[in-house]
C-alpha cells in the first residue's frame, strides 16, 4: 500500500506500507490518499480506513459491476478501465473509497494511478483537492476514445468499401462481429460512466465542490456524445451487414438462375433421350436420314432456347 498526502496543491508520497502495518490516519489538516495494489485488496485495512465493517468493505470488492454507491460519510465508484493501447475489452477494474479527508483507490495495476498523480503535479493545480484528482482520473480514462473510436470508424468504412467493391474475403463475418462485439462493450461501458457522472452531480455528502461539479457535467456531455458516436457505429454494423447479406442472396439468386437456365436447356434433350430410348421399333428407324434429323433437332432447340432466354434477359 502507498500512502499519499496532499500539501501545497501537489501529490507527495508519503511511505510505503505492508499489510501488516497499521496505516496513518487521515486528518483535515493532513488529508491522505490510500493506494492499494496487492491481490487480493485488503479489505481489513479499507474497513480501518473508512471506520466501516469488514464485512461489507468485503462484499462491496467482490462485486466489479461499474456503480456509484453513496452512504454516510462514504461515496464508493467502482470503474472499469479499457486498455486503449492493446485493443481490448474492458478488463481492469477499480475501487474508489471517498470520504471527507481520505481518498482510498484500490486496483490490480497502480502505474496508470500514478502518472495521473504526476501529470496532477505538473499542471500546477490551484485548491487541489479529491474531487479534481478523481475528475482528472475519468478525464484520463476517457483522453484517447476519440482516436480510439475513429480506428473503429476506419475499419467499418474499410469493410463498406470491401462490400461495395464486391471484394470476397474469407473473414469478412469474423471481422464483422468482434467490431460489433467491441462496440458492445464500448457502449456499455460509456453508458455506466455516464451514470457515475450523474450521481457524482448530485453530491449527496457534498464532497464535490461547484467548480469540480461543473467539470464532471463537461465529461458526463463527452461520454454522451462518445456513446452516441457508438451507437451510430453500431447502426452502421448492422447496415453493412444487411448489405453483405443482400449480396450474397443476389449471389445465389444468380446461381440458381443459371442452374434454372441450365436445366430448362437440357430438359427437351432429355424428353428426346428418353423417347428415343424406350425399346421399342419406331417407323423413323427405317428412314436414312432420321438420326441426322434428331441431332440437327436437338441443336435447334439449344440453340432456340438461348435466344429465347437472351431476350428475356435471364442471361446476366
Amino acid at each position: 500500500m502507498l500512502v499519499y498526502h496532499l500539501k501545497n496543491n501537489k501529490i507527495i508520497k508519503q511511505q510505503e506500507l505492508n499489510d501488516n502495518q497499521i496505516p496513518p490516519e487521515s486528518t483535515a489538516d493532513n488529508p491522505l490518499i490510500y493506494l492499494f495494489a496487492d491481490e487480493p485488496i485488503s479489505a481489513d485495512v479499507i474497513s480501518i480506513i473508512t471506520k466501516s465493517s469488514k464485512k461489507a468493505i468485503t462484499s462491496e470488492l467482490s462485486i466489479h459491476n461499474p456503480r456509484f454507491e453513496s452512504h454516510d460519510n462514504l461515496d464508493l465508484i467502482c470503474a472499469k478501465v479499457i486498455n486503449f493501447s492493446k485493443n481490448s475489452t474492458p478488463s481492469d477494474v477499480v475501487h474508489i473509497f471517498l470520504q471527507k479527508e481520505s481518498l482510498i483507490i484500490a486496483c490490480s495495476n497502480i502505474s496508470g494511478i500514478e502518472e495521473i498523480f504526476q501529470k496532477i503535479n505538473t499542471e500546477n493545480t490551484v485548491n487541489l483537492n479529491f474531487g479534481r484528482i478523481l475528475w482528472t482520473f475519468f478525464e484520463q480514462l476517457i483522453a484517447q476514445n476519440n482516436s480510439y473510436i475513429e480506428s473503429f470508424e476506419n475499419r467499418v468504412n474499410q469493410l463498406d468499401e470491401d462490400v461495395l467493391l464486391k471484394k470476397q474475403r474469407a473473414n469478412f463475418i469474423t471481422d464483422l462481429m468482434k467490431i460489433r462485439k467491441q462496440l458492445m462493450y464500448l457502449k456499455r461501458f460509456y453508458q455506466q460512466l455516464s451514470d457515475i457522472f450523474s450521481f457524482i452531480d448530485e453530491n449527496d455528502n457534498e464532497f464535490f465542490d461547484d467548480k469540480t461539479i461543473k467539470l464532471f457535467k463537461i465529461l458526463d456531455n463527452k461520454a454522451d456524445r462518445l456513446y452516441s458516436n457508438v451507437i451510430s457505429l453500431s447502426d452502421y454494423i448492422s447496415q453493412i451487414r444487411e448489405a453483405y447479406q443482400s449480396d450474397i442472396d443476389i449471389n445465389l439468386n444468380k446461381t440458381m438462375n443459371l442452374c434454372t437456365i441450365i436445366a430448362s436447356i437440357f430438359m427437351p434433350l432429355t424428353l428426346i433421350t428418353g423417347w428415343y430410348g424406350m425399346n421399342l421399333k419406331m417407323p423413323e428407324y427405317a428412314m436414312p436420314y432420321a438420326y441426322p434429323v434428331v441431332v440437327t433437332l436437338s441443336v435447334l432447340i439449344v440453340i432456340g432456347c438461348i435466344i429465347y432466354f437472351k431476350k428475356r434477359k435471364w442471361f446476366m
